[in-house]
């Protein structure tokens, strides 16, 4: 029977709270796009001081997807290191588009996800996300 509501298209659970990252607005804001029509809910941040402050302040997140490159101040990769030991119920998906980057966020045992990506690499790789 069809419904105005969003289809679920990969989400796992009903509606995972999901915290964007990026210093760029427009990529910020379409991830945010492509994560609500997976079915997410999903917020954005544009630097890592403003995620962490969100996180800080008790804001839910099921999932945080962060770019691992800012320009200014804590880096992507710092941002995920903090949030794995002080949040740890927290999944973590970061994204680059630099291989030396992604080489070191893995190496941390993290999983990346290459930019630039679209609706199906965006899905599949929350998808093989670690259940928390």
């Amino acid at each position: 029977m069809p419904s105005d509501e969003p289809e679920n298209r990969g989400a796992p659970g009903p509606h995972p709270a999901v915290l964007i990252v990026d210093d760029q607005l427009d990529v910020a804001e379409t991830g945010a796009d492509m994560l609500t029509f997976l079915g997410y809910q999903a917020k954005t941040a544009n630097t890592a001081t403003e995620a962490l402050d969100l996180l800080n302040g008790g804001m839910r997140v099921d999932i945080l997807f962060l770019d691992i490159g800012m320009r200014s101040g804590m880096s992507g990769l710092e941002l995920a290191l903090i949030v794995r030991e002080r949040f740890p119920a927290i999944a973590i998906l970061l994204t680059t588009g630099h291989g030396d980057a992604m080489a070191e966020a893995q190496d941390k045992g993290f999983t990346v996800l290459a930019k630039p990506y679209f609706i199906a690499s965006l899905r599949e790789a929350f998808a093989r996300l670690p259940k928390r």
